[in-house]
Formats: structure tokens, C-alpha cells, sequence
């Protein structure tokens, strides 16, 4: 029952990087000018996420 919720089509997540890729080139830009996160927040979240 809660299969569909904790999984995602591969299809709809590269639809996704694709228009993310088309609209701001990289994800560092969407993060930058799309979400308008500063600099500093990004380092934060890199750090904490890749750590």
C-alpha cells in the first residue's frame, strides 16, 4: 500500500533534472537564482547532505 509513496519513477525524476537543466543550466544555479539561496546556506546544506 505505501510502495508508491516511498519510490519514484525514473522517468518523472529525469523529467525533472531535464527542465531543471533547461531553465537554470546546473543545479548550483537553481539553488542559487532559482531558490535564491545564498552561497554560504548551499555550502551548509553541501556539507551536511554529502558529509
Amino acid at each position: 500500500m505505501y510502495a508508491p509513496m516511498l519510490g519514484v519513477e525514473r522517468g518523472f525524476l529525469e523529467a525533472g533534472f531535464d527542465q531543471l537543466e533547461a531553465d537554470y543550466g546546473t543545479v548550483h544555479n537553481y539553488l542559487l537564482t532559482g531558490l535564491g539561496l545564498s552561497p554560504q546556506t548551499i555550502a551548509a546544506l553541501s556539507a551536511k547532505l554529502v558529509a
